[in-house]
């Protein structure tokens, strides 16, 4: 019986452990709710958390929290760095997206009407998005990807920023990131480029989305 997956039919938190699952060969139900699937589920106490995404294991266990179960699943399939120095520098890059810069500028969005989205992306585009791409640029010294020669699975954690928002033709602030890409430094482009080509086959099969993280 596989893992069932249990989010949105959107990408946010649970494309990071799509892409994970993919990577590392695992069989998994991809459970895509509405609103309405999902009502009677949160107000049953369903998900320990009251929150999506929940990866039902096969004994029954329900997972939460998209990091925590990224990070086991990650060190159950050899995703992780291999050295304590790798893991912190792939863990300060995560720290500085999630805290410093999408942790801070996500809420706005959230606490916003959908037709003041573009105006707010266009503020993050020109100032914070670039302030974190130069942040990004200095720890990609240590090889091909973030904790160096081996992929792991911050590496998904912090391109899936760039291939569910920043380049998702459905975002609505597409024209505010195309504005300022040419201005990314050429190491976070060359970083997406082959993130890109490791996924290739599930970025050109996967279903579009109106929302990234």
């Amino acid at each position: 019986m596989p893992m069932k997956l249990h989010y949105f039919d959107i990408y946010g938190k649970a494309e990071p452990i799509r892409m994970l699952c993919k990577k590392a060969n695992l069989d998994f139900e991809d459970n895509r709710h509405t609103m309405d699937t999902w009502k009677p589920l949160k107000e049953s106490g369903w998900s320990p958390t009251g929150q999506l995404p929940v990866l039902e294991m096969d004994d029954g266990q329900k997972l939460t929290q998209c990091n925590a179960i990224m990070r086991l699943l990650a060190t159950q399939h050899g995703l992780v760095p291999k050295d304590p120095m790798s893991e912190y520098h792939a863990e300060s890059a995560l720290i500085a997206f999630e805290g410093d810069f999408w942790g801070k500028n996500q809420p706005k969005l959230m606490a916003a009407p959908v037709e003041q989205f573009p105006e707010i992306y266009e503020t993050i585009a020109q100032g914070p998005f670039k302030d974190y791409c130069k942040v990004l640029e200095g720890k990609l010294t240590k090889g091909k990807w973030i904790a160096g020669d081996d992929f792991t699975w911050y590496d998904i954690m912090l391109c899936s920023f760039f291939v569910n928002v920043v380049e998702n033709p459905n975002n609505k602030g597409k024209a505010s990131w195309d504005k300022v890409y040419g201005e990314v430094p050429d190491r976070v482009k060359q970083y997406i480029a082959d993130f890109k080509a490791e996924y290739a086959d599930h970025l050109a099969s996967r279903p579009p989305s109106m929302m990234g993280l």
